[in-house]
């Protein structure tokens, strides 16, 4: 059942607004974050997750009072247990919560269930919602000549990475632990397989042995090969089918052929979009900069310029390129809301970016993206075009003339 925030506390000894008299100035000043947290009664309401939770048995955690727990860990950038802590002791977070000096708060776990519990419930853009709402219905979403700023961030992903072998090893005992609850299996169906699925533990081989290791592989992907083809005729439910595709991705992504004889071997080079984890399949590999990588999710946003209010969020896996979430962003705002006018770095000023900007009348200021030249051979600007003669001026000072023959009207 959905507990409910107090929308009053009686005044006690250790209340904060007791503290203030005493001092004669606020313990918290009143134009922070914090107190604007703790006056708010409008944004973050419990009415707003009803559906989210049963109408009978033991009263939750108030989550309006998780959600501004949640903006506050972002504010704040600590974690659960961190979270506790200040709302233990930090007074503006005590502020901000409504929480009085003699009472701890909340305990840590309940944010990962209340997290969950959001995303079952597809809550998770709830409050950012409401928060929109408001500002639009306060002015400060102007509704003229718009200007938004989009960038992008990092999210660390919470699951390790794990190698081909761990990859191709967990995906089959993931699904073959699903499939053994289903009461009609034919346990002879996986019968043969060359290794033991399940132990959790690593296969115990000399990991220095390059013989070693490519017998393993060889034996994984036979393996997998065989759960795959029985698993093709099997009525599945979601969630295995699911786990099937995790593993025939695995499987292939990594290996090809050896060039004599019919054993694998692990390919050079990272396989686009390659699965990095069977425990969060939607982590990838992504990259901020030339030098700086990641293993996550990235976190779009659009901004409005002169408000600064962030208008829209879409969370992505980190291989996703920035300029490819820009539709995304413009389309899950409401047209009235949809800017005039994009601005973002070079990411965002690629042609296929200025082409679903431009179809949507959304002017684009970016720089031109620069084209990769990898091999060295001379590149499209250093070329000069001229659409009126059609001629093409080369770096050496050559003319290249190109006729296109008009259609003749009758």
């Amino acid at each position: 059942m959905m507990g409910k925030s107090a929308k009053t506390r009686q005044l006690s000894f250790t209340s904060l607004e007791n503290l203030n008299q005493w001092e004669g100035l606020p313990i918290v000043p009143e134009d922070s974050i914090y107190a604007a947290l703790g006056r708010d009664e409008e944004i973050f309401r419990d009415e707003l997750f009803a559906d989210a939770y049963a109408q009978v048995g033991h009263p939750s955690t108030s989550p309006a009072f998780l959600c501004k727990v949640i903006v506050l860990q972002f504010l704040d950038n600590v974690s659960d247990r961190e979270a506790e802590a200040r709302a233990r002791y930090d007074l503006r977070w005590k502020k901000a919560l409504g929480v009085p000096l003699g009472e701890a708060g909340f305990d840590y776990s309940t944010l990962s269930k209340f997290r969950t519990r959001l995303l079952l419930f597809n809550k998770e853009r709830t409050v950012f919602e409401a928060i929109l709402q408001q500002a639009a219905g306060q002015g400060f979403l102007t509704q003229e000549q718009v200007t938004q700023i989009m960038d992008s961030t990092f999210t660390i992903g919470a699951a390790a990475v794990q190698n081909t072998y761990t990859l191709i090893r967990t995906a089959i005992r993931k699904l073959l632990h699903s499939l053994t609850r289903k009461t009609n299996l034919d346990p002879q169906l996986f019968a043969g397989l060359k290794l033991n699925y399940q132990e959790r533990k690593k296969p115990d081989i000399d990991w220095s042995d390059a013989a070693a290791r490519e017998a393993l592989l060889n034996d994984l992907v036979t393996d997998a090969q065989r759960v795959l083809a029985v698993t093709a005729t099997l009525p599945l439910t979601e969630t295995e089918q699911k786990l099937r595709e995790v593993l025939e991705k695995v499987t292939f992504q990594d290996i090809e052929p050896r060039e004599e004889g019919n054993a694998l071997a692990i390919k050079k080079g990272v396989a686009k979009d390659r699965l990095i984890s069977t425990v969060d399949p939607d982590m990838r590999h992504g990259r901020k900069s030339a030098a700086r990588t990641f293993n996550g999710y990235k976190t779009h946003i659009a901004m409005e310029q002169e408000s600064e209010f962030i208008s829209a969020v879409e969370v992505t896996s980190g291989n996703v390129h920035d300029g490819e979430a820009a539709k995304g962003l413009i389309d899950q705002q409401p047209e009235e809301r949809q800017p005039d006018t994009m601005m973002g770095d070079a990411c965002y000023g690629t042609g296929p970016v200025r082409k679903d900007m431009a179809e949507r009348h959304i002017k684009v200021v970016a720089p031109v993206a620069e084209s990769r030249n990898p091999q060295g051979f001379l590149k499209k600007t250093a070329f000069q075009l001229d659409l009126e003669t059609e001629t093409c001026l080369c770096p050496a000072g050559q003319k290249a003339v190109t006729h296109i023959p008009h259609p003749v009207s009758n």
